[in-house]
């Protein structure tokens, strides 16, 4: 499967194409305040299942889990990609209103 990625064609855009890096910012820095969200629900519903088929107690369980998830989300980053070239919405937002340009 092909993916591409929009970039607005700054600086940091191409000094990472020149030095083979890429960006991944930190969710708080993305627009979308629904980036990095996770059904909290569905976690506690799967982690309940894995505790009764083992001796460890929901609750240490649930504790050791989330304390792992926190320090993994202060650290991450997230890497945006399409699987189109030919959409007009990310062109115009991430492609610096159509000046920018797109990898695949």
């Amino acid at each position: 499967m092909k993916v591409y990625k929009y970039r607005y064609g700054s600086k940091r855009d191409l000094v990472s194409l020149e030095q083979d890096y890429f960006y991944a910012p930190h969710p708080s820095k993305l627009n979308d305040p629904c980036e990095n969200l996770f059904d909290v629900a569905g976690i506690e519903q799967t982690l309940a299942q894995l505790a009764s088929m083992s001796s460890v107690p929901t609750k240490m369980l649930s504790e050791s889990f989330f304390t792992l998830f926190t320090q993994i989300q202060e650290n991450v980053g997230i890497y945006s990609l399409s699987k189109t070239v030919i959409d007009e919405l990310l062109w115009a937002y991430y492609a610096n209103s159509h000046t920018g340009f797109c990898i695949e």
